[in-house]
């Protein structure tokens, strides 16, 4: 081993500035995984599912298609009113129900301090 070459660290890079880019990036042999969204609660997702089926069988009893309903639209029309409405009642958290009122189904809120 010569002056200017370096010590034979057994496959060991020493940390710098570099592996720490390469690590944040998620690029090299053995760096971290990226760093991915958290998902959210499956208790959301239960509750999303659990509207959303009552919903489609609600339209069924009532004769109304259901070809135009989906999972997004509910979760998109559910995720658009929840802020006001926790707002208005001053509540943690807000709960649909699904009602049939006039031959036509629809979500009431239902708010939730727990």
């Amino acid at each position: 081993m010569g002056p200017h070459q370096p010590a034979d660290r057994g496959g060991e890079v020493p940390a710098g500035p570099l592996q720490d880019v390469a690590a944040s990036k998620g690029e090299g042999g053995g760096a971290r995984p990226p760093v991915r969204p958290a998902a959210p609660p499956p208790a959301k997702d239960q509750q999303l599912e659990t509207v959303y089926r009552q919903y489609i069988d609600a339209r069924l009893a009532c004769n109304l298609p259901i070809d135009n309903v989906t999972r997004e639209k509910l979760a998109e029309a559910i995720n658009r009113q929840k802020p006001a409405l926790m707002d208005k009642y001053r509540c943690k958290d807000v709960d649909f129900i699904v009602v049939i009122e006039g031959g036509k189904p629809s979500l009431k809120a239902r708010p939730k301090n727990s």
